[in-house]
């Protein structure tokens, strides 16, 4: 169709194109941001087997799916980092982890404080064990 047309009207028809596609992708745009939300992705909910401290389990190999999982996840903030990676232990090691928190408000306040060197972990188990 756009070979019947002079090279001025094929310009012209090209033009309108890309206006009438500009016009569009601004009011999508003027919507999300009047809607005060954002288009969201789909968030990817991976399994992660749950740490229990049985010989020959590598801790690290545990840290790297929860840490795996909660990108995956698209989980920011670190309170929900911590309780998304207590949620992934085993049933003893759990108890453990939040009779901890309760006797030591501080303890496991951010991601970071939670996943230090296990040598840490593994001195606090071997206290309370």
């Amino acid at each position: 169709m756009l070979q019947t047309f002079s090279p001025t009207e094929q310009h012209g028809v090209a033009l309108g194109f890309v206006v009438k596609e500009q016009r569009d992708a601004a009011a999508a745009t003027t919507t999300t941001a009047s809607s005060g939300t954002t288009p969201r992705v789909q968030s990817l909910k991976l399994h992660v087997s749950n740490y229990v401290g049985k010989e020959g389990e590598p801790l690290f190999r545990w840290l790297v799916e929860v840490d795996t999982a909660i990108a995956a996840r698209r989980i920011f903030d670190e309170r929900s980092k911590v309780a998304f990676a207590m949620s992934c232990l085993g049933e003893r090691e759990r108890s453990w982890a939040y009779g901890h928190r309760f006797t030591y408000a501080t303890c496991f306040s951010t991601y970071a404080s939670t996943t230090r060197p296990p040598g840490h972990v593994l001195s606090w188990q071997l206290q309370l064990f």
